[in-house]
């Protein structure tokens, strides 16, 4: 930069006067290399600044991502869950537990969730063994649903039996998933369901095939019968033999219906069983409590019917050597008689023995002892008579036939006449007071009344202790 001219009024390329101007606002200066660097210093300075943080903070942002990409292979495997870690896919650990697992990140690993949960499939419509249902039929009960005049194969699902009758069932199978490796392996997760499906529908096809449709319909379902526990089971093979790392828990039979067709005439074949087993169990209730109270409890009743049977067997065999002449056998079918008697009267004896057999026992002996008294009483009478007959016939005759005549004009069915002294001769014309007639057929009535029941109880006590030695069975439980 110069100063200005001081002769300002000059043209300085004429010489001449020119016209005046004003100072000039912006002069140039020429400066040396040197002297320009030095100006630039502190923008280069600034700009290497700038580039120096940017380099520093894309540094941090690479190491931020490797960080990111390696931490990325990591995972929260929840409750329920287990975890496999793969690396380059083969299979490193697994069996990982709940909580936060570390692995290489993909491509390098993986670290795979498989749920370890109870999982369950229902085979309960028309595309298993169930007959087809409009939605209006679902929302009813089977019970609700009318006959059926056919079947149709490809709408309604169903189930051959051994004995070749169709059967409707649904199931329901609960598995779940033992080893992640081999699940991982060899199922994929969106087919699953259609695997499990696929096996347990075959398991049932062949049971069913082994069963007759009473079985089928009398299997329970809590699944713990026979045929849910051989279809479980045979799914459980067959899903070990695809090495799909699943297990069937259980099998449970829902619902089983014969054919809605024929399903009346098997109601009533049912409700004909159920009231026979009905019979069956009052009659052995019945049993028990004639059993209990014949002897005051099970193991006493028990043990005098097997005596009373060996003691029939040991007459029956009596009887068949008589028949055959054989004096041995005769001999020893009464020395077994005897002693089964012998074992019935210790029984029947024991204190231990209660219950109407111990009542007969105690009126058997009440009367022996009141017979044995009365016999012995008349015995010591007719002893008496016959001391006095002895001695004096005549007296013994007169009292005897006076003890006679009042005891058969005490008869009911004798009537007095009485006739004045001094009559001589009297006509009589016999027939019987009305009055006294109506009382004797009354008392007659009675008497032979109170006869039939005396024969009907006694009847009545020698069936209900009458024992059948072919066959004895008794629910002891």
């Amino acid at each position: 930069m110069t100063e200005g001219n001081s002769n300002q009024g000059q043209d300085p390329i004429s010489g001449g006067d020119a016209p005046a101007q004003r100072e000039a606002s912006v002069t140039l200066q020429r400066r040396t290399p040197r002297e320009t660097g030095s100006l630039m210093d502190p923008a280069h300075e600034s700009l290497a600044d700038a580039l120096r943080i940017t380099m520093r903070v894309v540094q941090f942002a690479m190491i931020a991502l490797v960080l990111l990409f390696f931490l990325s292979g990591a995972r929260q495997i929840n409750e329920g869950e287990r975890g496999v870690r793969l690396v380059f896919g083969r299979v490193a650990d697994d069996n990982l537990t709940p909580g936060f697992q570390l692995s290489w990140p993909f491509p390098i690993g993986d670290l795979i969730r498989v749920g370890t949960g109870t999982e369950r499939v229902a085979l309960d419509s028309s595309r298993e063994f169930w007959p087809f249902l409009t939605e209006t039929e679902r929302r009813r009960s089977i019970d609700e649903l009318g006959g059926r005049p056919s079947l149709d194969p490809a709408n309604d699902g169903s189930l051959i039996t051994r004995d070749q009758n169709l059967v409707h069932a649904q199931w329901r199978v609960t598995y779940q998933r033992r080893e992640p490796a081999s699940y991982i392996r060899n199922i994929h997760p969106d087919h699953e369901e259609r695997i499990i499906r696929a096996v347990t529908k075959r398991a049932v096809v062949r049971h069913v095939a082994e069963q007759s449709i009473d079985g089928v319909l009398r299997e329970g379902g809590s699944g713990e019968g026979s045929l849910s526990i051989a279809v479980r089971s045979t799914a459980r093979d067959l899903l070990e033999d695809i090495g799909s790392g699943i297990r069937v828990e259980s099998m449970e039979l829902i619902s089983k219906v014969p054919p809605l067709a024929a399903r009346s005439a098997f109601n009533q074949v049912s409700s004909a069983q159920s009231e026979a087993q009905r019979e069956v169990e009052n009659s052995r209730a019945h049993a028990r409590g004639a059993l209990l109270g014949a002897a005051g409890s099970i193991p006493a009743a028990e043990r005098l019917v097997e005596l009373i049977g060996e003691y029939e067997l040991a007459t029956d065999r009596e009887r068949a050597a008589r028949e055959d002449n054989d004096a041995e056998a005769v001999e020893l079918a009464i020395a077994d008689r005897d002693r089964w008697l012998a074992e019935i009267h210790t029984l029947m004896e024991d204190p231990e023995t209660s219950g109407q057999v111990n009542s007969l026992v105690s009126d058997a002996r009440t009367y022996q002892l009141t017979e044995s008294a009365r016999r012995r009483t008349d015995f010591a009478t007719y002893q008496a008579r016959l001391a006095q007959f002895r001695e004096n016939p005549s007296v013994t005759i007169h009292r005897d036939w006076s003890d006679a005549w009042l005891a058969f004009m005490n008869r009911d069915a004798v009537e007095l006449f009485f006739q004045p002294k001094g009559v001589r001769g009297t006509e009589m014309r016999f027939g019987r007071d009305p009055e006294i007639m109506r009382t004797l057929e009354r008392v007659q009535k009675q008497r032979r009344a109170e006869e039939i029941e005396r024969q009907r109880q006694r009847e009545l006590e020698r069936r209900e202790f009458e024992v059948d030695t072919t066959r004895v069975e008794m629910d002891a439980g």
